[in-house]
């Protein structure tokens, strides 16, 4: 009975340790799939466990890629890793040659994999064979993954993909380049279209078709611009009709006016005899008219002589008015420079005396200095003596003490209100300087709002003048032009008539009896020639006499302009000499605020290092023996006299400051009166001249306007008809330049895209090429690296294999010992203990010690 009741425990005992093994006698692999290129979890994976060709298991990544298998030990195991549209990949994972004792100790498996978008471009052919290889060694009691191994894979995997990355790139910047060209190519079609340019359009259109032949609407468009060419071709015909049939109409017309112009002619030739005898007596009203302007001509000389004159006369009385205002300027100089001088010498001596009373300054306190190591020297030779008597002497300086720090509470009363009163009388006299500076700039803003008012209309002035001036010149050509027009009008009838006189003699027989009846009628006809020439004599000579006015109006002009700029210049420079003069006044009141803020500051620092000084002495009177205080007081009294001293000093120094800073300020004050007043009487005279010069200007310029006027109405006609032939011929030539330079620019622009697309289609074949030797250089190294790591592989597996059968050996025998044990006894029992292990070797661990601090991550 109790046998069987053993056996039963025993039974249990072997299945409850049966069933632990067998589910510790596991290994797991998990972990993340990720896109290559984005590191984004990939959900939906299908990973694969395949075992001697046949499927395992099979899970899907979830939400966030995740997936975990179970291994077994003693196994071959192929991690497939699928997704439609993706390149696969695998991993081999060998759970051989583990002992049974060190199964429980070995760390899961960690496995981020990466997938990638399949691709005929890509040749990853070699992905076929696993990407990693893990398996047990013997050494690290692990099983491993065979870094050697996955290392030249990864490498070359990693190759193609970034160097296909790079030529999408390339490839994407080539589309995004013809893209562009094409967009271009359009809209210069379309800016042409809507221009009616049809032949620019059409290049353009044809260049799109050429960068991208598949797009159909540079076709349509071009289908757009034949129907109109038919339609432009077709006006072009009837209006070439219209103008043909309007020219057989002027032919016509042309022929009856010749025939008329023939009649016409042999008339004149009848009527010529009678205008020899006119014509000798339009030779006598012509040198009787000649007398008569030669005597205006005189006339106008003799006006413009005195005209001249006066002129030259109002030109010395200016200069001589500009030299009297230079002489003033420099004796203003001149005085200035003498107060300037006299600012300095005062100034100097200023800092000769501060400067003498900072030395003296310095001098007392290095004796201070000199007498405080003397008195330290006594008071340590006497320190050894001062022992015995320091209760007697604490008592008297705990007295002294108390009426000292009351006599230094009344002095530091007495400081602060002594500080607080030249406190405010620096605040005092800031705010005058203040208002003094406030009201100095008013009155430089005042002067210079004049300057820019009397600038602005010196401006206006010569504006209004050079626009006159331009007037002037232009009618001037005009002037020109008619007087060439008419003289090439008198050359020309003078040759007709040459012709005509010929004509008349060769004829003079047969015209004869024709000349005597109408003589009397070529006379009149002469007289009338002669009376409008004498018209247009009289009228040229009044437009020259107009021309030489107005051009002496324009120099006239021009000197006032250059005399009103020139006071306008006098002007501006009064204004900085006023703007000179507040500047230097608010400099010196800076430079003396800035003197007392340092004075100030000096003195505070004094007295802080006297303060400090004194508390110093203090603390060393408490140590020191009552003899030494007796000696202290008296160094102290002497310090109080010399600071007293110091102090009046000061004061006296403060005193004299200010008395020299109340005369800067009277002096200032009064030269700052003598500018404003200056300043108002050149405004005023100013004022004056410019109210004169504007009545003169406005008067002049109006009498040239009606002159203008007159002179325009008279031209206008005549300006009216050469403008608008001047204007036909201009608008046919700009056509014409506009068309050739839009086909010069278009050709030129086309040449410079060929060349651009060229450089860049060879920079891309270039760098392409490069890439291509690059890669083909890592290629072959890569290979080469391959096929030396795989060498390497080799020995290393040779060498595996062998330690994993010695292992396998050792285990077979380890195994063979414990049959034999168990056979001796007659039960088997699993040990989670087993024997004692040696040093270094890793104790049993759990799940979640095994999954969170014995696994090992790795990512392909």
């Amino acid at each position: 009975m109790r046998h069987f009741i053993l056996c039963i425990y025993f039974l249990a005992f072997v299945f409850t340790s049966s069933v632990l093994a067998q589910e510790e006698d596991k290994l797991t692999i998990s972990g993340e799939v990720l896109e290559y290129y984005s590191e984004a979890p990939m959900v939906g994976v299908s990973v694969k466990l395949m075992e001697g060709g046949s499927y395992a298991n099979n899970v899907v990544t979830d939400g966030k890629g995740k997936y975990t298998l179970s291994l077994s030990f003693d196994k071959e195991y192929i991690v497939f890793y699928e997704k439609a549209g993706f390149a696969s990949k695998k991993v081999a994972v060998s759970t051989k040659l583990v002992p049974p004792d060190e199964r429980p100790k070995i760390s899961d498996l960690l496995v981020d994999m990466t997938l990638f978008e399949k691709n005929n471009e890509l040749n990853v052919t070699f992905l076929d064979q696993p990407i990693g290889r893990a398996e047990y060694d013997p050494k690290t009691r692990e099983i491993d993954w065979n870094m050697a191994y996955t290392a030249p894979i990864s490498q070359k995997l990693n190759t193609i993909l970034t160097n296909y990355e790079q030529q999408k790139a390339a490839k994407i910047a080539a589309e995004n380049l013809k893209k562009k060209q094409y967009a271009d190519a359009m809209k210069e079609g379309d800016k042409a279209f809507f221009k009616k340019d049809f032949e620019a359009a059409e290049i353009a259109y044809q260049k799109a078709i050429t960068i991208d032949p598949s797009q159909t609407d540079p076709k349509n468009k071009l289908e757009l611009i034949h129907v109109a060419v038919q339609k432009k071709e077709e006006a072009e015909r009837l209006k070439k009709e219209a103008e043909e049939k309007a020219a057989a109409e002027e032919k016509a017309k042309a022929e009856a006016a010749a025939a008329a112009k023939k009649a016409e002619e042999e008339r004149i030739a009848k009527e010529k005899a009678e205008a020899e005898a006119k014509a000798r007596e339009e030779a006598e009203a012509k040198a009787k008219a000649a007398a008569a302007a030669a005597a205006k001509k005189e006339e106008e000389e003799r006006i413009a002589k005195e005209k001249a004159e006066a002129e030259a006369k109002a030109k010395a009385e200016a200069e001589e008015q500009a030299r009297l205002a230079a002489e003033a300027a420099a004796k203003k100089e001149e005085e200035e420079r003498i107060a300037k001088e006299k600012a300095e010498a005062e100034a100097k001596a200023r800092e000769e005396a501060e400067a003498k009373a900072k030395a003296a300054v310095e001098a007392a306190a290095k004796k201070e200095e000199e007498e405080r190591i003397a008195k330290e020297k006594a008071e340590a030779e006497i320190k050894a003596k001062a022992e015995a008597e320091e209760k007697a002497r604490l008592e008297a300086e705990a007295a002294a003490k108390k009426e000292e720090e009351e006599r230094i509470a009344k002095e530091k009363a007495e400081a602060e209100a002594k500080a607080k009163a030249e406190a405010e009388e620096q605040a005092r006299l800031a705010a005058e300087q203040a208002a003094k500076k406030e009201e100095e700039e008013r009155l430089a803003a005042e002067a210079a709002e004049q300057a820019a008012k009397a600038k602005a209309e010196a401006e206006a002035l010569a504006k209004a003048v050079k626009e006159l001036a331009q007037q002037q010149e232009a009618e001037a050509k005009l002037a020109k032009e008619r007087a060439l027009a008419e003289e090439k009008a008198k050359a020309a009838a003078e040759q007709q008539a040459k012709l005509e006189e010929q004509k008349q003699k060769e004829e003079e027989d047969r015209l004869a009896k024709e000349q005597a009846a109408e003589a009397a009628k070529i006379k009149e006809e002469a007289e009338k020639k002669a009376k409008l020439a004498a018209e247009e004599s009289a009228k040229r000579e009044a437009e020259e006499r107009l021309a030489k006015e107005a051009e002496e109006k324009k120099m006239l002009l021009a000197q006032e302009a250059e005399a009103a700029a020139k006071l306008a210049k006098e002007k501006a420079l009064k204004m900085e000499e006023a703007e000179r003069l507040a500047k230097e006044t608010a400099e010196a009141a800076a430079k003396l605020r800035k003197e007392q803020e340092a004075k100030a500051k000096e003195e505070k620092e004094l007295a802080q290092q006297r303060e400090k000084e004194e508390q110093l002495a203090k603390e060393q009177a408490e140590k020191e023996q009552k003899a030494r205080a007796e000696a202290e007081e008296k160094a102290k009294q002497e310090a109080i006299a010399a600071a007293k001293k110091q102090e009046e000093e000061r004061l006296a120094k403060e005193q004299a400051e200010l008395k020299i800073q109340e005369a800067e300020k009277a002096r200032a004050e009064a030269a700052l009166e003598k500018v404003k007043k200056q300043q108002e009487q050149a405004a005023e005279k100013l004022a004056k001249e410019q109210a004169e010069e504007d009545a003169k200007a406005k008067k002049e310029a109006e009498a040239l306007a009606k002159s203008a006027k007159e002179l325009a109405q008279q031209k206008e006609k005549e300006e009216k008809l050469a403008k608008e032939q001047a204007e036909t011929e201009a608008k046919d030539r700009a056509k014409q330049e506009a068309k050739s330079k839009a086909e010069e620019l278009a050709a030129k622009k086309r040449e410079e895209e060929e060349r651009l697309a060229k450089e860049i289609a060879e920079a891309a074949s270039k760098k392409a090429e490069e890439e291509r030797l690059a890669n083909q250089q890592k290629m072959d190294a890569l290979n080469k690296q391959m096929e030396e790591e795989q060498a390497r592989n080799i020995e290393e597996e040779k060498r595996r294999e062998a330690e994993r059968l010695k292992a396998a050996q050792e285990a077979e025998a380890k195994r063979k010992q414990q049959e034999l044990k168990a056979k001796s006894s007659g039960f088997t029992i699993k040990s989670s203990g087993g024997e004692k292990e040696v040093k270094n070797k890793k104790e049993k661990l759990s799940k979640a010690a095994k999954q969170f601090t014995g696994s090992r991550r790795v990512k392909f």
